[in-house]
Parts: C-alpha cells; sequence; structure tokens
C-alpha cells in the first residue's frame, strides 16, 4: 500500500516528461519548417491564447474558424500568410486594432497593425508565406508585449 503513492508519483513524472519531449519536437519541427500551414498556426496560437486549448492542429484550425479567427475560406493545410497570421493573432489574443482595421477586420489591415506595432519587423508583405523561424519570432514578440501590459 505504501508503494501506491510512490508509482503514481514516477508515472506522472514520466507522463510530464513524455509530453515535454512532444512539444520540444513540435518547437523544432515548426522552427526549421520552410511554410507554416494555417493548422500549425491556429494550433499555436490558440494554445498560447486558452487555457484548456485543442489537442491538436486539425482541432484548432476548426476552432479557429468556427470562432472567426480565421476566414471559412482557409485550407487546414494551406500555408498561412502574413495577413491571416496577423488576423490569426489579433482575433485570438483579442488585440485592437485602428479605424481600418475595426472597419474592415481582415488580413490586410491586421497586417498593418502588426506591423506598425513593431510585431512584425523586417521587410515583409500580407501575402508572404509565414517560415517557422518568422513565426516564432512574431509570436514571441506579441506574447512578450502582452505579457508586458
Amino acid at each position: 500500500m505504501k508503494r501506491l503513492p510512490a508509482l503514481v508519483c514516477v508515472m506522472l513524472l514520466f507522463s510530464a516528461m513524455a509530453a515535454q519531449g512532444q512539444t520540444a519536437a513540435e518547437m523544432e519541427s515548426l522552427l526549421n519548417a520552410g511554410e507554416i500551414t494555417c493548422a500549425q498556426a491556429a494550433y499555436f496560437v490558440l494554445a498560447a491564447a486558452m487555457e484548456d486549448p485543442p489537442r491538436n492542429p486539425e482541432a484548432a484550425f476548426a476552432m479557429a474558424i468556427e470562432q472567426g479567427c480565421l476566414p471559412a475560406k482557409f485550407e487546414s493545410n494551406g500555408s498561412i500568410t502574413m495577413g491571416g497570421f496577423s488576423l490569426l493573432l489579433m482575433k485570438a489574443l483579442d488585440i485592437k486594432g485602428g479605424l481600418l482595421y475595426r472597419i474592415f477586420p481582415v488580413g490586410r489591415y491586421a497586417f498593418r497593425e502588426m506591423t506598425g506595432r513593431g510585431f512584425i519587423e523586417g521587410r515583409s508583405y500580407s501575402t508572404l508565406t509565414v517560415s517557422g523561424e518568422q513565426f516564432l519570432r512574431i509570436l514571441e514578440n506579441v506574447l512578450d508585449k502582452r505579457e508586458a501590459e
């Protein structure tokens, strides 16, 4: 009977280590990706925005479409653009935008807001696809700013 709590602790420890390893592997594959899919973007952004995020990229993509964070025309395995990624970030993280974004809450104006706030650095445009490195850098910039507020 005394072994039961120790066994439970060991099982919980190994399950936590396995989950952390899976996340590290996901982050590594994301970092090395040439283009991020809409499902991958939704999965990581919703994981940052929600307390109980979806368990996989496909569920996250469906939730992002359902909640209006992404337009219905997007495909889960299609590459996400800077405009789409900006729109996803602004809607999922409830980032307020300027006049044009409030009138026309679309990727183009979301991208302008994100660029104007310094979240997106360097030369880019709203129809450019997002690489893994860019994705992580922009997400980090947004989350750092959000945490500082």
